[in-house]
């Protein structure tokens, strides 16, 4: 079988289409909404955002969905974060509650974690195989394909 240029350019486009595609499928609508509308609602003072500012909102639920978060937002938290601020008392046992619930949350976390690691591996995987696949039908063209 040939195929013209024009083809096996659809065929990869198609091929990588299929690729994002298979990302969109990790994407939970309602943790992102549910940002969106909570920063909607009372904004997010911390980084500059204030209620009903669409575009920030609507920026800052796009960075919390992707885990890829922009310097201006991470530099903003931290500034927020790590200010020195006065602390609240707390009794002993709640002080032990928190200590004794420590292990739990970093173990959720680190569960977490792993699986985003397992998924961005396996992403990783396929669109190596597809690059592989889609230069052995440029390099050997005339190989029967199964």
């Amino acid at each position: 079988m040939k195929l013209t240029t024009k083809q096996l350019k659809q065929i990869i486009r198609e091929e990588l289409q299929n690729v994002f595609d298979e990302g969109l499928e990790d994407v939970n609508p309602d943790s992102w909404f549910d940002v969106y509308n909570g920063c909607m609602n009372n904004g997010v003072p911390q980084l500059g955002i204030e209620a009903n500012d669409e575009d920030g909102c609507m920026d800052l639920a796009a960075q919390v969905q992707s885990g890829n978060y922009d310097d201006d937002t991470v530099m903003a938290y931290m500034d927020y974060e790590y200010a020195p601020k006065e602390l609240p008392t707390k009794s002993s046992r709640e002080v032990e509650q928190y200590i004794d619930d420590l292990p739990r949350k970093y173990e959720k976390e680190r569960y977490m974690q792993r699986q985003l690691d397992r998924q961005r591996e396996r992403r990783k995987e396929r669109a190596q195989a597809f690059q592989r696949a889609s230069y052995n039908m440029v390099s050997n063209p005339w190989k029967k394909r199964r």
